[in-house]
């Protein structure tokens, strides 16, 4: 696992589980793994927290190396759950973080 290096929590999300309107997407948080960093880190989500969302991947050799990108968390009233907006383009490996 690797070392939070931008003092953000590092709040699991599976990348693969996203909604969209057609001009963008975003990350759905309702995972077993997102509710356990939450009360890993003691928290709740709240409009606008900055977080890295991070979901587990691996290298070409196998090795574990987490998928990561920086976001906010915002409340969906229309679908009653928290969602993750990211950039998608800006997502990275965790061995990629300098």
């Amino acid at each position: 696992m690797s070392t939070i290096t931008n003092k953000k929590p590092r709040i699991y999300a599976d990348f693969n589980k996203w909604d969209g309107d057609g001009t963008s997407r975003w990350l759905i948080l309702t995972c077993q793994g997102t509710a356990q960093d939450l009360a890993k880190y003691n928290l709740q989500f709240e409009e606008g927290l900055e977080v890295t969302f991070y979901m587990d991947d691996g290298d070409a050799s196998g090795n574990p190396d987490d998928l990561e990108a920086d976001g906010t968390c915002h409340f969906d009233s229309k679908n009653n759950y928290w969602i993750g907006k990211i950039d998608w383009n800006a997502i990275h490996h965790a061995s990629d973080r300098k």
